[in-house]
């Protein structure tokens, strides 16, 4: 479980810190799940807030997933418009979401690429 104070970009600050101790789980064989959602009943820990919580695991080496293509994902069509960047593409296919919804949608521009937020697709993230 994760407390901090209430500062300015403090759960940029939180994300990014756990998102760093998720990678180096990862590679070292532990799984993980963001419980973002989660109910606790200790929502203070001395003058801390609840942010979040992280549940962990380690897994056999051969069972733990190595072959991020294997993975459901939405088609390119369904999040990509315009020009496809091949580059870019799976980058965009295979970044993590919440409840792995891909709300996402990327259109190629003349000289850019638009990265939003669809909110018509189902997300946990209200609109």
């Amino acid at each position: 479980m994760v407390y901090s104070e209430r500062k300015e970009h403090y759960l940029l600050n939180v994300g990014y810190m756990l998102e760093q101790l998720d990678l180096w789980m990862a590679s070292k064989d532990i799984g993980v799940c963001w419980y973002g959602m989660g109910k606790i009943d200790e929502t203070k820990y001395e003058e801390l807030e609840f942010v979040i919580m992280l549940t962990f695991g380690k897994g056999k080496k051969e069972e733990f997933r190595k072959d991020y293509t294997k993975a459901t994902r939405k088609t390119k069509e369904e999040i990509w418009k315009g020009k496809l960047l091949q580059e870019v593409r799976n980058v965009v296919r295979y970044a993590p979401s919440s409840c792995n919804t891909q709300p996402w949608m990327v259109k190629t521009m003349s000289n850019h690429l638009d990265i939003y937020r669809d909110s018509r697709k189902k997300s946990m993230i209200p609109k």
